[in-house]
């Protein structure tokens, strides 16, 4: 398949759906004019972030956002102007979006979408979602399916997927080469720059997927404003080899992109080299660790289950007590 030239941009985005889907277009038309293959934007740039949110509460603007700018997949307006423009320039895009359900019109997800020259290739819902997206979204009951291109085979994970080892994993042994995760992780505050904990967790984290899977991974970060502080979207967006070197990385915080040329196999062959193993052997290792989490993932449910009904029966017991006793009191 031979090499593939990447783009990865760090999207600063508004709340207005239109002004994101125009700056969409500006970009893919930039990318097309430089000769890109495969070009990655980040989660939520579709629809943007509403300023008031937070991952402590849902506002109401909140939800009225993403339910009013939520699509049909593939009929909505996005995913057509995507094709589009994807069949237009001989590109493959992914991104992500809010997808409404064909048969439940009050149920919507945070989808990642790729469409190529082809047209729709593949859809994923996120699975692990973060903090008040557990109010507004319905998770995905399954993980990634790997989509073949032109340039190799493509997995999907969603932000804060990644840190759950198991969802690239599983990419893997099903063939993924290239794992794209399109993201909108915030920062804990921009001012600390390097030493913001969160920030630093979004790079570490997608670099031992890559790592651990040898493959090539785009790790594809909205940016912020630059008056935003306090939980704004951390930017350095990058893309790494299977090794774990970061061929490129936005600078800092704000808009900014990124393009690199890549052999996704070639890349992948020079990690089983480096790491002395073959691939067979590799991918023994990930089953065996893949077979392991699904069981204790499953004693985990087990046990979590029984500590809410046990714990919820104990608490209530405990705060009735008084209003019990003064009941006893009163019998004669």
């Amino acid at each position: 398949m031979g090499k593939v030239r990447i783009e990865c941009v760090s999207l600063v985005t508004t709340d207005s759906k239109a002004t994101n889907l125009k700056n969409y277009v500006k970009y893919i038309e930039d990318a097309a004019a430089n000769g890109v293959n495969i070009l990655v934007l980040p989660e939520y740039s579709s629809t943007g972030l509403p300023d008031d949110i937070s991952m402590n509460y849902v506002s109401k603007a909140e939800k009225k956002h993403f339910e009013e700018n939520a699509e049909l997949i593939p009929q909505g307006e996005t995913v057509q102007l995507m094709m589009e423009q994807a069949k237009k320039y001989d590109m493959y895009i992914a991104w992500t979006m809010i997808e409404r359900d064909q048969f439940y019109e009050d149920r919507i997800y945070n989808t990642a979408v790729l469409v190529g020259p082809e047209g729709l290739v593949g859809t994923y819902r996120k699975v692990h979602r973060a903090g008040t997206e557990k109010m507004m979204f319905l998770a995905g009951d399954k993980g990634s399916e790997v989509f073949d291109t032109a340039y190799g085979k493509v997995g999907f994970i969603i932000c804060f997927d990644k840190n759950s080892p198991d969802t690239v994993r599983a990419l893997k042994l099903k063939g993924a080469e290239i794992i794209i995760n399109p993201t909108a992780w915030p920062g804990l505050d921009r001012r600390l720059g390097d030493l913001d904990i969160s920030m630093q967790l979004h790079r570490y984290a997608g670099r031992n997927r890559a790592m651990e899977n040898g493959v090539v991974y785009v790790d594809c970060n909205l940016g912020c404003r630059p008056e935003d502080t306090l939980n704004a979207e951390a930017g350095h967006a990058r893309v790494m080899t299977p090794l774990g070197e970061i061929l490129a990385e936005t600078k800092g915080w704000g808009e900014d992109k990124i393009v690199v040329d890549i052999d996704p196999q070639e890349a992948i062959a020079a990690y089983y080299k480096a790491m002395d193993f073959t691939p067979e052997e590799h991918l023994a290792m990930l089953r065996e660790q893949q077979d392991k989490h699904e069981k204790y993932m499953a004693l985990g449910d087990v046990i979590l289950t029984n500590i809410r009904f046990y714990g919820s029966a104990v608490l209530n017991t405990v705060f009735d007590f008084p209003t019990m006793l003064k009941y006893r009191k009163r019998i004669k």
